[in-house]
């Protein structure tokens, strides 16, 4: 299976067996429609606990020998891939995430153009489809919880779902747009990304160019 073309990700430099790795598990992660992070996160806890199911999909830690662990990764109970990782790369959560974010953000899927969509039908929304503009209505929303990321950092968090009459997608609200909204509400999204998290799909609003009104 090809693999992504590598990008120089700071420094100091990072081992290329390592960037081959974690290019792959971004090659997974587009032929099976799975967030990255998702993968990486599922490695971490697989690596701790044995093995990680969500939805679907799951990894299992099958072995650790001569510093490695190794994986096996299935899709509704049909193997996709087995892995073979470095438990340095593991065990340094924050640097290989740092890492792998980059090799994302700078690596998109081969073979398929982006699609970018003005208004479009919740129902046909892709993964990974950028989203120019999307009007809905908040049907739910979860209380404002305080979490915590992997690196420390604390932020204020909501799921909301929305829907156009065609379909329900969830809607992650950060700081301040967790008081921003309420069921009922009228709402545009401006310049959204479509992923899937725990096997529902989500949009994701852009933190740099995203914008969310009420109407």
């Amino acid at each position: 299976m090809e693999l992504l073309t590598t990008r120089r990700i700071g420094r100091p430099r990072v081992p290329h067996d390592d960037i081959r790795s974690l290019e792959y598990l971004i090659v997974l992660s587009n032929k099976y429609e799975i967030d990255p992070e998702e993968i990486l996160e599922r490695l971490f806890e697989a690596q701790k606990v044995g093995e990680s199911l969500r939805g679907r999909f799951k990894i299992e830690c099958r072995n650790k020998a001569e510093g490695h662990s190794f994986f096996l990764l299935t899709v509704g109970g049909k193997m996709v891939a087995q892995l073979r990782l470095k438990e340095s790369l593991l065990n340094d959560q924050s640097r290989t995430g740092t890492i792998f974010k980059r090799l994302v953000d700078s690596n998109p899927p081969r073979g398929k153009a982006k699609q970018t969509v003005s208004n479009p039908k919740i129902r046909d929304l892709k993964v990974g489809a950028r989203v120019t503009e999307l009007k809905a209505k908040v049907v739910s929303k979860k209380p404002t919880q305080r979490v915590q990321s992997r690196w420390g950092n604390t932020f204020l968090f909501s799921m909301a779902a929305i829907s156009d009459g065609t379909a329900v997608i969830n809607l992650p609200l950060w700081n301040s747009q967790t008081n921003m909204i309420s069921i009922g509400d009228e709402v545009q999204i401006k310049n959204g990304k479509v992923a899937v998290f725990r096997g529902e799909r989500q949009l994701n609003i852009s933190r740099k160019i995203g914008q969310l009104n009420v109407l």
